[in-house]
């Protein structure tokens, strides 16, 4: 707000370049780097997992979408279930420069725990915003065992 007599009036804040971070982590973000290991999680309802999160900035999350894609690196074949997570500012942590999630699980569709364990992945993390445009992080991992 404007006030007369009180200078100028302020500039409209710099507008930040959209960035996007894939990491892991179920209460604190955890950075992931090309051939870190992620732990595979054996799952209550008898499913294996991975650990995703997110990191976000420069883009209003109403209305947005992060999904995660895990496939083989070589072959390019699917190894999860599709997870698309609607976003809202109430699910998700604000940060200095943006917002964090936390908690999301990459499921993979597999038979067994040894069609993944060992093995070397892909992890596509998209974020697609309200207005339908789309950035994208990815990972190289390895998968291992607990």
């Amino acid at each position: 707000m404007f006030f007369i007599g009180c200078g100028e009036e302020p500039s409209e804040p710099a507008s930040v370049t959209p960035w996007l971070e894939l990491g892991s982590g179920q209460s604190e973000f955890i950075d992931v780097e090309d051939g870190d290991e992620l732990t595979l999680v054996y799952g209550i309802q008898g499913g294996w997992h991975v650990d995703g999160a997110a990191k976000f900035g420069g883009i209003d999350p109403e209305g947005a979408s992060l999904t995660y894609l895990a496939t083989d690196p070589d072959s390019g074949e699917l190894l999860n279930y599709t997870y698309n997570a609607q976003l809202s500012e109430n699910l998700l942590q604000e940060i200095e420069d943006g917002w964090l999630r936390l908690g999301d699980l990459v499921v993979f569709d597999v038979d067994s725990d040894s069609d993944v364990l060992g093995r070397t992945i892909n992890i596509e993390l998209t974020l697609t915003d309200a207005d339908g445009n789309t950035m994208q992080d990815s990972r190289t991992v390895v998968v291992a065992a607990p």
